[in-house]
């Protein structure tokens, strides 16, 4: 059982603006993002990245501008953060089905539940409880809960920001997988420019507020870390992010 393809739907920023009272956050916004792309959103802590990616996921409004995205006229939107957030009274079933709203149940419940479970990798499992699961397949039952209700986009917040690297790794590849089997729109935020660059179609940088790099990745799937090529996007990002601080750069 698999679950069939969604297709992706597209996201449009013009002259996009978000203020706080007088703090603004965000300013001259112009995106366009094609539906089924693939998006990482990079930059330093308090920069607005994870503004932007609320915005565009309808978890906030714009103060000024024009965001203009289907899915969320379709409620076809779903978010996926660092903290997976499961119920811990459920079973790892009944913790995707949550993701499916009130008035699904039934045998197509179960299936739909069932065939996004096996997407995940969690065929077999579907009993266990969230107090035994790693933290890794905690985050495969919240991949799975937003998944459910068949989205064409797709926000992730940091989604692997709490996980061993090894785990991380083999979580990037299963996001690759995912979104290349069903073919929503991924928007993902995250520190690691290298995990930036190994899973977007292109990487949007942000800094005090303003896109100031939209670098596109044109590099074969699945991407090879430790290339020349992949090597020098890295090398793009982290010289308009840090400059000539080395320091900085190796942290990242």
């Amino acid at each position: 059982m698999s679950s069939q393809p969604t297709g992706g739907s597209r996201v449009s920023l013009k002259d996009v603006k978000k203020a706080f009272g007088s703090n603004v956050v965000l300013q001259g916004i112009d995106l366009e993002i094609p539906a089924g792309q693939f998006v990482s959103i990079v930059g330093k802590s308090g920069c607005g990245k994870s503004t932007l990616l609320r915005l565009m996921i309808g978890l906030d409004s714009v103060t000024a501008g024009v965001l203009d995205a289907p899915a969320l006229k379709e409620q076809a939107a779903r978010i996926v953060f660092q903290e997976p957030r499961l119920l811990p009274w459920a079973s790892v079933k009944d913790n995707v089905a949550v993701g499916l709203g009130e008035g699904q149940s039934g045998k197509a419940a179960d299936n739909q539940a069932a065939a996004i479970l096996d997407e995940v990798g969690l065929k077999g499992r579907e009993g266990l409880w969230p107090s035994q699961l790693s933290g890794g397949m905690r985050q495969r039952v919240a991949l799975a809960r937003a998944l459910v209700s068949q989205p064409t986009l797709l926000a992730l917040d940091e989604p692997l920001g709490a996980l061993d690297a090894l785990t991380r790794i083999d979580m990037q590849a299963l996001l690759e997988g995912v979104w290349q089997d069903l073919g929503f729109t991924a928007l993902m935020v995250t520190h690691d420019v290298g995990e930036a660059v190994a899973l977007g179609d292109r990487v949007i940088l942000i800094d005090h507020g303003q896109v100031v790099l939209d670098l596109p990745v044109n590099l074969p799937r699945p991407r090879k870390r430790g290339t020349p090529e992949f090597a020098a996007l890295e090398g793009q990002i982290l010289d308009k992010l840090f400059g000539d601080d080395p320091r900085a750069r190796e942290a990242h």
